[in-house]
């Protein structure tokens, strides 16, 4: 994505689209980490040449368990990645 190239776009980005439930901050808490984290992921790997559906084709289960995560079979895990996931969706 051109308009984000460093950790800072990341954070301010990733900030605004994943909203936070004040009753229960733990989904919307680790949806953040989990898309900043593949986001400066794919910045130090690609610069500024990838796209919202590079982030959320790496938010699947299938490519999380292939390229950040151990064991995808957790019930959370899968709830956060479709939080994350659908926070994209809805920016794009």
């Amino acid at each position: 994505m051109e308009n984000i190239t460093n950790e800072e776009q990341v954070n301010e980005y990733v900030d605004n689209i994943v909203k936070i439930d004040e009753n229960d901050p733990m989904w919307g808490n680790s949806a953040r980490m989990i898309l900043k984290g593949i986001m400066l992921d794919f910045i130090r790997k690609k610069g500024s040449n990838w796209t919202l559906e590079d982030l959320r084709n790496a938010l699947t289960v299938e490519n999380a368990k292939k390229h950040f995560i151990k064991d995808t079979s957790d019930k959370i895990l899968q709830s956060i990645l479709i939080n994350a996931d659908a926070a994209v969706a809805k920016a794009a």
